[in-house]
């Protein structure tokens, strides 16, 4: 639904005010998550599984875990988490997917942001960004779903991925530009800090 735009999105406009420590060394956690953990020798699991954030049934996990030697899901995604709350704690990171809302939601000065879309205007984005042909992409964007549903429901207890109150806000791609989500989300981390000095203090000459 455009996590991926909306964090280059912020990313530009940390940049724009960078005259602002609070807006000064913000980095997107997306792609770096991937990177660490097949660095990890530990983490037997192929890229592709991990870029596309598949999750498989438990039968289904087991066999390529006994079969393939792949490290086993849940193995996995506590290396995720472990990665996101470490940075997450640190700060001044934007965490796209991976349950990102969940994992840091007992964090004070995170802002969890749910991004929602028309089915069309996902697939046609998916199209467009990975040039492929309708049927494809239309599968793709049906089992994304699906795994990011069921990853949901088996880590946090039976939560549901769709439940508006597991997040600050809510945004429809499909009618609101992600040029004014980034807005607001800009202006609701000015918001949430400012009662932390610290964060807004001038920058080191």
């Amino acid at each position: 639904a455009g996590g991926r735009t909306l964090a280059e999105a912020l990313s530009e406009r940390f940049s724009a005010y960078s005259a602002d420590a609070l807006y000064q060394g913000w980095q997107v956690l997306d792609r770096e998550i991937c990177r660490r953990i097949l660095e990890d020798p530990r983490m037997k699991i192929s890229a592709d599984a991990i870029l596309k954030e598949s999750f498989m049934t438990g039968m289904e996990d087991y066999l390529t875990e006994v079969i393939a030697g792949i490290t086993p899901q849940i193995a996995v995604f506590h290396k995720v988490a472990e990665i996101i709350l470490s940075c997450a704690r640190v700060g001044k990171v934007i965490v796209v997917g991976r349950a990102g809302a969940l994992v840091t939601r007992g964090l004070p000065l995170g802002i969890h942001v749910r991004l929602i879309a028309d089915k069309l205007d996902r697939v046609q984005r998916i199209m467009k960004r990975d040039s492929l042909p309708r049927a494809e992409a239309d599968r793709l964007v049906t089992e994304n779903d699906e795994s990011r549903s069921r990853l949901v429901s088996a880590y946090f207890s039976h939560k549901d991925i769709n439940n508006p109150m597991l997040y600050d806000m809510v945004f429809n791609t499909s009618t609101v530009p992600i040029p004014e989500i980034a807005s607001v989300v800009m202006r609701m981390v000015k918001d949430k800090t400012k009662h932390q000095p610290a964060l807004h203090a001038e920058p080191v000459r």
